[in-house]
């Protein structure tokens, strides 16, 4: 896993994964920006670019659902569901570009 974050901005990471996640879960994925925004990340991270494969964005769901079960404390099965379903449209998109 190294590898995939040898050259990274770890600052301009963050402000990225933080723009990304607000928009996963605070939008429809089929508004015009949105939806661009999931695409460019999607060619980003495509087997072009970064191969990011499709399946780690499974592990990063889990670990996203981990990060906000420990800082919530209203945390439930159905607080869970509710996230995992508001992020899969978009993740979806993102993976359909590999």
């Amino acid at each position: 896993m190294a590898p995939l974050f040898a050259a990274t901005d770890f600052s301009k990471q963050r402000k990225l994964l933080r723009a990304s996640v607000y928009v996963l879960a605070t939008r429809d994925v089929e508004e015009p920006q949105a939806r661009e925004m999931l695409e460019r990340i999607g060619e980003s991270h495509g087997r072009a670019r970064r191969n990011i494969r499709p399946e780690l964005y499974e592990v990063w769901l889990d670990a996203l659902c981990q990060t906000v079960r420990w800082l919530d404390p209203t945390w439930s099965d159905e607080v869970e569901q509710a996230w995992r379903e508001k992020m899969r449209p978009g993740i979806d998109i993102i993976t359909s570009m590999y």
